[in-house]
């Protein structure tokens, strides 16, 4: 999880620029090129701000029209942040005259000055540009710099101002003008009116907001102990598994069937992880199995993104049997990791926790929660939960799109002390957030077991150097005794 002073260290920061810099857009990358691939293709596989042409594109269902540069363009938006950052709605469509951007309406004057509303109604929308708008023309009054953040309600209208506290009318109005995201004092009857974008009870929420949405792409893992870094490294330097517990598994459908469930320090730290050859340890694919809906259903887990969607996982009879009344796991909610292989004949047992290193060796919770089969003829690893993919790799994770490296340590473990049981895990958690927390402890202190010690392969090179140290001894005594040294 992100740490809370990390949090509001660069909270505050945000907030500064934003009372020092009203620029705010030109800080933002909307849309994501990252996403180009994306566009268009009416694929729903495009991630929250990435370019659309249209909702088929997006993987949360919502292309927002977004002002931008004079034109307006659909970027994939969250259900319910549809109208924050400067956004103006979903139902966005690339070639529609109704393009919610240009539907403002074209012959309002503005109290503040009667100036006619150039964002009018007739705006076409040709392609994938998106039509021709007049953005906001709206530039804060500098002569009311010094009421800008102080709470004092002394801005006037048009005076620039981060919460309704600052303004006389007790009102901060939002304002995109294409190019910048500010917020200015207006009159409340005006706030909808040459552009702004309504009355903000806090203009600080959108940049909250927005912050928070950021948050919401960066990884929710924390920094790994020592002792598991120092194991990463020393699994990833050997190379190479010697006592594989399974083998013959792919990672990737075109690739090699490398890839083990290893033992090497089963005995030494109770773990079972997975290697593959030449130091590489598994990617991250997504798992939607389980229970559907809920809060945190952002449509990720759609079944036209996960065809192999099934609804329900592989202990979810054991999970009822808790008595906590919930049915199934929540892949939105539940960081599990799904196995091709049963680790329980090795003292793995169901639900226990696990922890994953990420790609960026950053530490993630979760549980062994589900076993579905072997994919056909190639069986794969490194499946695990929406939730826990997602905690490694931001919002852009769906069921159609993982993390490809292989550079993600899964750690099981051993024994019945492994296992939350009832009690020790918030079952009925509605978020990541608290499920994770809430096995974070006993996550910790089995991570505390983890050491790197020498395996099998080590200890017979040992054996190996000091038969060969008796060796030269003995040739060197029997030289000696013959005068020839």
């Amino acid at each position: 999880m992100v740490q809370l002073s990390t949090f509001l260290g660069a909270l505050a920061l945000t907030v500064f620029s934003v009372q020092a810099v009203p620029g705010l857009s030109s800080r933002q990358s909307i849309p994501d090129p990252s996403g180009e691939k994306n566009v268009g293709n009416g694929a729903a596989i495009q991630f929250v701000g990435g370019q659309c042409l249209g909702a088929a594109d997006c993987a949360s269902g919502c292309c927002a029209t977004l002002p931008q540069g004079g034109q307006t363009i659909g970027v994939c938006s969250g259900v319910g942040a549809q109208n924050q950052a400067g956004k103006q709605g979903c139902g966005f469509e690339a070639g529609g005259a109704d393009n919610q951007g240009g539907d403002q309406g074209g012959d309002q004057n503005d109290e503040e000055g009667g100036n006619e509303n150039t964002n009018g109604g007739g705006n076409q929308n040709n392609g994938q540009a998106g039509g021709t708008v007049q953005p906001s023309g709206i530039t804060p009054d500098p002569s009311g710099a010094a009421n800008v953040g102080n709470g004092q309600g002394k801005q006037f209208i048009t005076g620039e101002c981060t919460s309704d506290a600052d303004c006389g009318s007790g009102c901060c109005a939002l304002v995109n003008t294409g190019e910048a995201n500010f917020g200015v004092c207006s009159g409340p009857q005006a706030n909808t009116q040459n552009g702004k974008q309504g009355h903000s009870p806090s203009f600080l929420l959108h940049i909250l907001t927005l912050f928070l949405g950021i948050l919401a792409v960066v990884s929710n893992a924390r920094d790994a102990p020592q002792n598991l870094q120092d194991f990463y490294d020393a699994v990833r330097a050997k190379g190479h598994c010697s006592n594989k517990l399974g083998t013959g598994f792919y990672s990737r459908d075109n690739g090699s069937n490398d890839f083990a469930y290893c033992g090497d320090h089963l005995a030494s730290s109770g773990v079972i992880y997975l290697q593959g050859p030449n130091g590489s340890l598994a990617n991250l694919d997504v798992d939607c199995d389980g229970t559907d809906g809920g809060a945190r259903d952002d449509g990720r887990c759609r079944a036209e993104l996960s065809p192999d969607l099934q609804g329900r996982t592989s202990f979810r009879d054991a999970l009822s049997a808790y008595g906590r009344g919930v049915g199934d796991l929540n892949p939105y909610v539940h960081p599990y990791v799904w196995r091709a292989f049963d680790p329980a004949a090795h003292g793995m047992r169901p639900l226990s926790v696990m922890a994953v290193l990420c790609p960026d060796r950053r530490l993630v919770y979760g549980v062994w929660g589900d076993t579905n089969g072997d994919d056909g003829d190639k069986p794969m690893v490194g499946e695990a939960s929406l939730a826990l993919v997602t905690a490694c790799g931001g919002g852009r994770v769906t069921g159609a799109n993982g993390i490809d490296e292989d550079a993600a340590l899964f750690l099981g473990f051993t024994g019945d002390e492994a296992v939350p049981g009832p009690d020790g895990a918030d079952w009925n958690a509605t978020d990541f957030d608290a499920f994770e927390g809430s096995i974070e402890g006993l996550g910790d202190r089995l991570v505390e077991r983890v050491r790197v010690v020498g395996d099998a392969d080590a200890a017979c090179s040992s054996r190996l150097g000091w038969a060969v140290a008796m060796a030269a001894a003995a040739v060197v005594a029997v030289l000696g005794a013959r005068g020839l040294l």
